[in-house]
C-alpha cells in the first residue's frame, strides 16, 4: 500500500467502513457443507458502500509473475482527487483451464482486497469465504478484520495441529484417484483457506482434522497407531 496522508480520502474510508455492517453468506460449499460469502456478493456490497462515500475502486494493472497473479489497485476520492494505491498477489494454478484460472485469480484478488480494506464482517461472525470454484489461493498474510471479542478468543484457542508427515506423505493415494491431481490439490487448499481463514500454500500446512476428513471422504481409513492409510474395503476383509 502507498502511504499517503490525505484527510478527505481517509475520512471517506472511515465512513465506508462504518457503513458496511455485514455481508451475508449467499452460497453453500457442497463438499465442506458450510455457508460462505461468494466473491460476487462481497465485491458488490463493498463497491456499493465505497460509491456511497464518493470512493471509486479500480484495478489498474495485473501480470503473471512466477505462478502468481500480481494486481495493482487504486481508490480515488472523487471529490478531491486524492487517491491511494494498493497491491496483492494470488497463487495461480493453471489446471485444465488456465484462462478460467486467471479470471478466478483476478476475481479472488479483488474480493480479498476489498474485504480487507473495509474490514468486512460476515453476518454470523464466522470467517469463511469461498471464491466460487476458484483455482487461486491467497498468498497474502491474514488481514485485520472487525470481530467480536469472543470470536477472537475462540480463534486463539483453536490453533489446530498440522497433519503429521506420514499422513501428508500418504496423500498421494488420494491424488492418484484424480484425473488432474494438481488441480484437485489447488481446490483443496482454496477450500481450506475459506474454512479456516488462514493462508495454506502446501498440503503440508493443512490441519490434521481437515486432511483426515479428506481421506475419509475418498474412502480411506486412517490408523494412527500404525501410521498408515488403507482403503475401507480392506477393513471389511
Amino acid at each position: 500500500m502507498t502511504e499517503v496522508n490525505q484527510k478527505e480520502f481517509w475520512d471517506a474510508m472511515r465512513l465506508a467502513q462504518m457503513g458496511l455492517e455485514s455481508v451475508s453468506k449467499d452460497a453453500t460449499n457442497d463438499w465442506g457443507k458450510y455457508g460462505y460469502t461468494s466473491a460476487e456478493e462481497m465485491i458488490s456490497k463493498c463497491r456499493q458502500t465505497l460509491l456511497r462515500n464518493n470512493l471509486v475502486f479500480s484495478r489498474t494493472n495485473w501480470e503473471l509473475v512466477d505462478e502468481k497473479v500480481c494486481s495493482e489497485f487504486i481508490i480515488v476520492h472523487s471529490g478531491s482527487g486524492q487517491n491511494v494505491k494498493f497491491s496483492n498477489q494470488m497463487i495461480f494454478v493453471g489446471g485444465k483451464n488456465p484462462d478460467k484460472s486467471v479470471l478466478a485469480a483476478l476475481t479472488t484478488s479483488m474480493n480479498y482486497m476489498l474485504r480487507d480494506l473495509l474490514l468486512t464482517p460476515r453476518i454470523d461472525g464466522q470467517p469463511e469465504i469461498d471464491n466460487r470454484k476458484s483455482d487461486a489461493i491467497s498468498s497474502s498474510s491474514a488481514s485485520f478484520r472487525q470481530k467480536k471479542a469472543p470470536d477472537i478468543l475462540n480463534e486463539t484457542a483453536k490453533e489446530l495441529p498440522k497433519a503429521p508427515s506420514w499422513m501428508v506423505n500418504s496423500f498421494s493415494l488420494v491424488l492418484g484417484q484424480k484425473d488432474d491431481p494438481k488441480d484437485f490439490a489447488a481446490r483443496l487448499l482454496s477450500a481450506a483457506v475459506s474454512k479456516y481463514d488462514k493462508p495454506f500454500d502446501r498440503v503440508d500446512d493443512l490441519p490434521e482434522e481437515y486432511l483426515r476428513r479428506v481421506f475419509e471422504h475418498h474412502g480411506w481409513v486412517i490408523s494412527v497407531e500404525d501410521q498408515k492409510v488403507r482403503k475401507e474395503s480392506e477393513d471389511a476383509k
